[in-house]
């Protein structure tokens, strides 16, 4: 359930009883220990007034921010599974791109080459490509995070160095 607007009016100026009234309190001690106060002093007023779904305004969070944290989670979840099979796959693909020139590895070595040429020769196409993704991977990233945060302002303004982890751990299992 999304949050409905909501708009301050004196109690007073409300003559709807179509118009839901809320009673927000402000207290220093418990907020749970405080509603039968409220009540008290609510009812002393006016014996006749219905008072229903009394709650905390952390039991309010709680209950209207639950379905969004949840839809948190699970989009987080799908990126981090989305982020593995990245890396799994450009694990798989570096790796079977070297197995498959073994030869030329042993043929490389034999001739003098030094191992660190060798994995730079193998592993240089790899690289390029990773490295081009990452970098239009980060760019996009930038523009939807400032679009996002366009949108939702309380968007944190960090979010870029997920992305730059991501674009990180590809490159390094590239490589």
């Amino acid at each position: 359930a999304l949050l409905m607007p909501a708009f301050y009016l004196p109690v007073y100026q409300n003559n709807s009883a179509a118009v839901p009234v809320s009673l927000v309190v402000r207290t220093a001690a418990d907020p749970g220990s405080s509603i039968t106060a409220i009540k008290s002093a609510v009812w002393s007023l006016d014996a006749r007034q219905p008072l229903a779904n009394v709650i905390t305004l952390e039991q309010f969070l709680r209950a209207t921010l639950g379905p969004q944290r949840f839809r948190t989670i699970l989009i987080g979840t799908c990126g981090l599974a989305g982020l593995a099979l990245a890396i799994i796959g450009t694990y798989s693909v570096t790796a079977r791109s070297v197995s498959e020139r073994r030869r030329e590895v042993g043929i490389r070595l034999a001739l003098g080459g030094t191992r660190g040429s060798v994995w730079w020769t193998l592993s240089s196409g790899s690289l390029k490509a990773v490295v081009i993704g990452a970098a239009a991977g980060l760019a996009a990233s930038g523009v939807s995070g400032i679009a996002l945060r366009a949108v939702l302002p309380e968007t944190n303004a960090s979010a870029w160095l997920v992305s730059l982890a991501a674009a990180t751990l590809l490159t390094a299992s590239a490589a």
